[in-house]
C-alpha cells in the first residue's frame, strides 16, 4: 500500500511540474522592428524640440515610451567634438491636435480611376480627424491652388476634395505644392498642433518655380515633416527615390502604391493619420560645453525598446 501511494505521488509531481512548465511560457513580443524619424528646431543653443514618429514593422505607432528610451548625441567639428543630451519624450496621443496640409495631384498623367482613388483616400483621412484637428486642401498640376484653407469643418474639406478643379491637366508642380503646404502649416501654432504636410503625386517634379533645395530646406528649418505618397508604376524610379528622400530628410515616411491597385491608398492615409495621432513630442537639453553660434552641428537621436533600436540624424546651425 505504501509503495502504491509513493508511486502515485511521484507521478502526480511529474505531471504537475510538466503542466506548470507549459503554463508559464512567456508571450512573444508582437513588435519585431521599430522605425524612427522626426523633425525639430533649436529653441535655444542648449535645447531642441520637435515631433518624433516611432513605428513598428506594420507602420503602427509604438506607445508607452519615454525619455529613458531615447539617447541623444550632438557632434560638431567633423565629428571631433561631441556632447550628450538629456531627452524628454511625451506622447501626443489624444492630447495634441493635428494640422495637416494635403496636396493633391491633378496633372495630365492622372487618370479618372487614379483621381477617384486619391479623392476617396483624402476624404477617408478627413473623416478620421478629431473635431479639433485641422486640414488644408491644395490641388496642383501646372498651377498650385489652395482650394480650402485650414479648417476643422469636415464638410468644407470633403466638398473641396470632391469638387472639380479647373486647373486639372498639364505639368507637375510638386515642389511648389509642398512649399505652399509647408508655409501654411507653419502658420499653425506648434504648441497646439502636430503639424505636417501629406504630399501625393503620380509623377516626377517638372514645373515648380521653387527649387528642390528651397522646398526641402524650408520644411526642415521650420520643423515640418513631409509625408510623401507615390502612385508610381516603378517603385525604383527617380520619382520614387525623390519622394522617399523628401520624407526621410524632413522627418516623416514615404509610402508607395501602384496605379493599377490604387484602392490601397485608403489604408495608407489611415496609417498616416494613426502615426500623426500616435506621435511624440521630443525635447533634448544638451549638456556640457557647446559650440559657438553659427556652427553646423549634427544631432543623432536613437530609440531603444527591449533589444530593438533605430536612429535618425539631423544637421542644423547652432543659434
Amino acid at each position: 500500500m505504501k509503495t502504491t501511494i509513493l508511486i502515485f505521488a511521484v507521478l502526480f509531481a511529474v505531471y504537475f511540474t510538466g503542466c506548470q512548465n507549459n503554463d508559464i511560457t512567456a508571450p512573444q513580443d508582437p513588435i519585431t522592428e521599430i522605425r524612427t524619424n522626426g523633425t525639430f528646431t533649436a529653441t535655444s543653443p542648449s535645447q531642441i524640440k520637435g515631433t518624433m514618429f516611432i513605428t513598428d514593422q506594420n507602420n503602427s505607432p509604438v506607445s508607452g515610451l519615454n525619455g529613458g528610451n531615447i539617447t541623444a548625441v550632438l557632434h560638431w567639428n567633423s565629428g571631433g567634438s561631441s556632447t550628450n543630451g538629456s531627452a524628454n519624450l511625451s506622447s501626443n496621443g489624444g492630447k495634441v491636435n493635428v494640422a495637416s496640409a494635403m496636396t493633391m495631384d491633378y496633372s495630365g498623367s492622372m487618370g479618372s480611376q487614379q483621381i477617384a482613388c486619391m479623392e476617396t483616400a483624402c476624404t477617408t483621412y478627413v473623416n478620421m480627424m478629431k473635431t479639433t484637428d485641422l486640414s488644408e486642401i491644395i490641388k496642383f498640376a501646372s498651377d498650385v491652388t489652395v482650394v480650402q484653407a485650414f479648417t476643422s469643418d469636415k464638410s468644407l474639406l470633403n466638398n473641396s476634395i470632391l469638387a472639380s478643379w479647373p486647373g486639372t491637366g498639364g505639368s507637375t508642380s510638386l515642389y511648389q505644392a509642398i512649399y505652399q503646404a509647408t508655409s501654411d502649416a507653419i502658420s499653425q501654432p506648434s504648441a497646439q498642433y502636430v503639424r505636417s504636410v501629406i504630399a501625393f503625386t503620380d509623377g516626377e517634379e517638372n514645373n515648380s518655380t521653387v527649387t528642390r533645395d528651397q522646398m526641402i530646406n524650408y520644411a526642415i528649418s521650420n520643423g515640418i515633416p513631409v509625408y510623401t505618397i507615390g502612385l508610381l508604376s516603378n517603385p525604383g524610379s527617380n520619382g520614387a527615390l525623390d519622394l522617399k528622400n523628401i520624407a526621410d530628410t524632413s522627418g516623416a515616411f514615404y509610402f508607395y502604391s501602384h496605379p493599377d491597385s490604387c484602392t490601397n491608398l485608403n489604408s495608407i492615409y489611415t496609417t498616416i493619420s494613426g502615426q500623426l495621432a500616435g506621435s511624440y513630442t521630443l525635447t533634448v537639453d544638451w549638456q556640457g560645453t557647446l559650440p559657438s553660434s553659427g556652427t553646423t552641428v549634427e544631432a543623432t537621436i536613437t530609440t531603444t525598446r527591449n533589444n530593438l533600436s533605430s536612429s535618425f540624424r539631423r544637421f542644423y546651425v547652432m543659434p
